[in-house]
């Protein structure tokens, strides 16, 4: 993780990456990426990290989700409205 970012950015990422996956379920880090990508864009606000920054810590937010829980997340809201959830 080449970027040095404080803990509250790394948290706000690590909580991105889970919400993702807990919107996703059992899609694969690879399929999910591009969206990934494209909502950090959207979700990043002030923070202006670029996604090569963060990624490592998105990463392991979506790592750390169980992807087989009964607690529903609220989705993040990159994806308000995507029809392709798995």
């Amino acid at each position: 993780m080449g970027v040095r970012i404080s803990e509250e950015d790394r948290i706000f990422c690590w909580m991105y990456g889970q919400q993702c996956r807990d919107f996703y379920g059992n899609v694969p880090w690879e399929l999910g990426l591009p969206k990934l990508q494209q909502g950090w864009l959207r979700v990043r606000g002030p923070l202006k990290l670029d996604w090569n920054a963060v990624e490592d810590y998105v990463h392991e937010g979506w790592n750390a989700a169980a992807p087989e829980s009964n607690v529903q997340a609220s989705p993040c809201q990159a994806f308000e409205g995507d029809s392709e959830r798995a």
